[in-house]
């Protein structure tokens, strides 16, 4: 049996600016935090000779393509381990609660699979490939699988707006909500 145990997320700043209508016009760049809330996806060969899925709902189907879970289906399109098995996702908390559910069940469900395949995450690029073509979107710069180094974009703002006290305390910038830009 393979068990993942992803952590949810919380944002802390630039939530809206991975939007594709906002950061294809303006760039973006989400802040967030991972919490210790987790979503757990289970793998597990059966004796059966079908797909047994427990999620929200209960699925039991003999092909692929009756998979009703949009994201499950993808991702053993991508990658065929069945039929015989059963897979299990259970989260310390319910969907559509803004933590980044569906992201993080995502990443679980790949994680596992990989796993189960004995095959590793090698590359940024690889997963997110993997992840594009599971959910259909596009991962910007979210660190799903990884944070990227700042940018040279990121870095210069970061040193023209981070304050001494900033710096001291470690964290990005002070700054109030009426000195950004967006919000005037």
């Amino acid at each position: 049996m393979i068990i993942t145990r992803t952590p949810l997320r919380i944002t802390l700043g630039g939530g809206g600016t991975d939007v594709p209508s906002y950061y294809e016009r303006f760039g973006g760049l989400v802040l967030s935090a991972a919490i210790n809330r987790y979503v757990y996806i289970a793998i597990n060969r059966t004796f059966t000779d079908d797909y047994f899925l427990k999620y929200a709902n209960l699925e039991r189907v003999k092909d692929i393509d009756a998979i009703e879970h949009p994201i499950i289906r993808e991702a053993l399109r991508l990658h065929p381990i069945g039929p015989a098995i059963e897979l299990v996702s259970v989260a310390d908390i319910p969907a559509s609660t803004g933590l980044g559910s569906s992201g993080t069940f995502t990443v679980g469900l790949l994680r596992a699979i990989y796993a189960y395949l004995r095959q590793s995450l090698t590359t940024e690029q690889n997963a997110a490939e993997d992840y594009r073509r599971a959910t259909g979107l596009v991962l910007a710069k979210e660190g799903f699988f990884y944070r990227p180094p700042m940018t040279e974009r990121e870095r210069e703002w970061l040193s023209k707006t981070r304050t001494a006290d900033a710096a001291h305390w470690n964290l990005l910038a002070d700054m109030r909500p009426e000195q950004l830009s967006y919000v005037r």
